[in-house]
């Protein structure tokens, strides 16, 4: 099965976005992943919910610091109805260096979704909270929590706490140690074999040309390699000299050395690059590399001219 991200960017208006995700369900893909930046990503799951019946829909990720979590469960339980079941709440803390622009102060943020989970939790079940004693709805089914991570140590906290894992340009190798970190604990917490789904995003860069792909791969990719948690994420999958590179490359802003240092040993493990039958490929190794343990999603990027045309290739090229 292929999952997709479509982004509900600034640069298409929100009906085509739910047109895409509509093709994508015609296209037979599985799931449809929904990041959040410039929009609401509850809104527009309980948009996508509403136009379609059969994809499986999950937020990529859903900040935590932007909702007080009595607000969250109210808006997921009602995405979980308009679907019928199909919804998935992807939870993330965000980036140090995009919240403080927003005056965002994150100080302990593994402990704040510990207790942001705790709370959501509670309210599905139904039950009150002290400070705020009014009682929800229940989800049917249940919601699955997913959370957005990088290190090890939300791993683990997912293992304990949620239902899977949302990770990003993730080589295969880091995949499988953040998937066996998730596993360890639950299973001494005692939860069944398979309880945490593990996904990647892998974005797609297409071209026939691989040179041209590349280029596309390093100029897109440059913001994302510059924060510290994606480059200690390479370091630990084994490309402890290139995220020294792009430490150094970042620290400095030097955006020329920045792009030079995402090497092309560097696209192949995160990314899907080069023309469809290459990408294709690289697909089916990174599942065989995980022994078919995580779910990889294609990422288009809308950063690279024509969004919805890359959207509509990627729905051709990798329909089922």
């Amino acid at each position: 099965m292929n999952a997709i991200v479509i982004v509900p960017d600034n640069s298409i208006s929100y009906q085509l976005f739910v047109m895409l995700t509509r093709e994508a369900e015609d296209s037979g893909f599985s799931h449809v992943f929904i990041p959040e930046g410039t929009n609401d990503s509850l809104m527009c799951a309980y948009a996508v919910a509403r136009a379609t019946s059969r994809i499986n829909i999950v937020t990529y990720t859903s900040n935590i610091y932007f909702r007080e979590p009595s607000l969250l469960a109210a808006s997921a339980e009602m995405v979980q109805d308009a679907s019928c079941g199909r919804f998935a709440l992807g939870l993330g803390v965000g980036h140090r260096q995009s919240q403080a622009g927003l005056g965002i102060v994150m100080d302990k943020p593994r402990d704040k979704l510990r207790e942001y989970t705790l709370r959501l939790q509670g309210h599905f079940a139904g039950k009150t909270h002290p400070d705020f004693p009014v009682s929800f709805r229940t989800p049917e089914p249940a919601i699955p929590i997913y959370y957005a991570s990088t290190t090890l140590e939300t791993c683990r906290l997912a293992g304990e706490l949620a239902d899977g894992l949302e990770l990003y340009m993730s080589p295969a190798k880091r995949s499988m140690d953040c998937a066996r970190a998730a596993d360890e604990i639950a299973a001494a917490q005692g939860r069944p074999a398979g309880a945490i789904n593990v996904m990647v995003g892998l974005p797609i860069f297409l071209d026939d040309d691989i040179e041209t792909a590349r280029e596309l791969g390093r100029a897109n990719l440059m913001y994302h390699l510059a924060l510290p948690n994606y480059i200690r994420q390479l370091g630990k999958a084994g490309f402890e000299s290139e995220a020294a590179a792009l430490t150094a490359a970042a620290e400095q802003q030097d955006y020329a050395a920045l792009r030079a240092a995402i090497t092309d040993d560097i696209l192949d493990a995160c990314a899907l690059v080069g023309p469809a039958s290459r990408c294709s490929g690289q697909l089916d190794t990174y599942r065989a590399d995980t022994g078919g343990r995580v779910l990889p999603i294609i990422f288009p990027f809308p950063f690279s001219g024509d969004y919805p045309g890359q959207i509509r290739t990627v729905l051709r090229e990798f329909r089922r």
